[in-house]
């Protein structure tokens, strides 16, 4: 793709609800240099900004903060069009619901030319199964007045238009980021400061990064415990992420003393330094039941560590290329969980296998070539391009 000229540099936009340290903030941050690298302006919009994040914006980039604190994105609707009108972006890409409505609506006031694609990264049914049914009705009225619908996975955006039939035709497949080479390095070289990676000994450890709450699916990995080390010896589980659930990381701890592995259990709570806990481990499991397009999966593998994964209803199996590239067991599951995390502990040529077929899978969702897939986008609508399509962005 070649660079735009810096005189006909396409002002692009990235709208999140909370610029902090959490995913979806650090995409738009990974994504934000290849953007600029292929000639693009690149701003950033928040909601809110958290003081306590350690994410910093990356030079040349603008971050906008409509200062909402706690309360929701759509009362930033009218600071949200007068920026719009103001800053005369060209695409505003939208990340999440939030957003993507809120945006949608600030256009509504006076956006002027301003091409917008809301990003949902969540399988919307699942996530929002518990939500009012209000922010249902509002997407399937709004998202089809967005320009495109942007999905982290095919999966993804099927549910989305089942939601709002009248988006078909009109979506396309803008993958989460990846780990650049820089990052995967540094993990590699920083040795978590726990007793248990500072000196490997023959115990091997399974490791899990998320945000512990049942979404997630920690108690499948304590319960599936036992029956690993049964089988495969001193294993041991790592928990990182921050707790958001207090009382589910305590059952957490409460089962894994009933099973009589607490000792071989560490919640490691929310870590600076997560990725290099994923690199020095032996095997990833994760055991999510909803999830949209799980970028963790993509960084495990790109560590070099194999992945052991559910199959939750979107996500997993796409990344995980039918399980070419990381095996793949029902939700709900200790005993299907343990079952594949114990092959990949005790088979050689299966987990020599996996490695090397995850790291190239991995290439696929790096910074650099996602960024390819937004500006696709960008100079769609900039006439500068080939409308993009789904096979093209996937």
């Amino acid at each position: 793709m070649t660079q735009n000229p810096s005189a006909d540099r396409p002002r692009l936009a990235m709208f999140v609800h909370t610029f902090d340290d959490r995913a979806v903030a650090r995409l738009i941050r990974a994504l934000a240099p290849p953007l600029q690298g292929l000639g693009a302006e690149v701003s950033f919009i928040c909601a809110t900004r958290d003081p306590g994040s350690r994410l910093g914006v990356p030079a040349g980039v603008t971050l906008y903060d409509l200062k909402l604190g706690r309360r929701p994105t759509a009362l930033g609707i009218p600071k949200l069009a007068r920026l719009f009108r103001r800053r005369r972006f060209d695409v505003l890409f939208a990340h999440l619901n939030g957003p993507g409505r809120s945006a949608i609506l600030a256009r509504m006031l006076g956006g002027g030319g301003l091409k917008l694609v809301p990003v949902e990264h969540t399988h919307f049914s699942t996530f929002y199964r518990r939500r009012r049914w209000i922010r249902h009705r509002l997407t399937a009225i709004l998202y089809p007045l967005a320009d495109l619908v942007g999905g982290g996975s095919q999966g993804v955006l099927d549910d989305l238009v089942e939601l709002a039939p009248r988006i078909a035709g009109r979506t396309v497949i803008l993958p989460s980021v990846g780990p650049d080479a820089q990052t995967v390095a540094a993990a590699q070289e920083t040795v978590p400061d726990h007793p248990w990676f500072r000196s490997r000994d023959e115990a091997r450890i399974v490791c899990s990064l998320g945000n512990v709450v049942p979404r997630k699916g920690q108690m499948v990995l304590v319960e599936a415990l036992p029956l690993v080390r049964a089988e495969a010896g001193n294993v041991r589980l790592v928990l990182v992420g921050r707790h958001d659930d207090e009382e589910y990381a305590r059952a957490l701890a409460r089962r894994a003393e009933e099973l009589g592995v607490a000792e071989a259990v560490y919640l490691a709570g929310y870590q600076d330094d997560a990725l290099s806990f994923v690199a020095h481990s032996d095997v990833f499991a994760f055991a999510s039941t909803t999830e949209g397009a799980p970028m963790v999966l993509v960084e495990a593998m790109a560590c070099g560590i194999p992945v052991v994964s559910t199959d939750c209803p979107v996500g997993p199996r796409e990344i995980l290329e039918d399980g070419r590239s990381g095996l793949l067991v029902e939700m709900n599951d200790p005993a299907a969980m343990a079952a594949e995390l114990t092959r990949v502990l005790t088979d050689t040529t299966l987990r020599e296998h996996l490695v090397s077929a995850g790291i190239r899978r991995a290439e696929d969702f790096s910074p650099s070539a996602v960024a390819q897939a937004y500006m696709r986008v960008a100079e769609q609508f900039l006439g500068t391009s080939p409308p993009a399509t789904q096979s093209e962005t996937s």
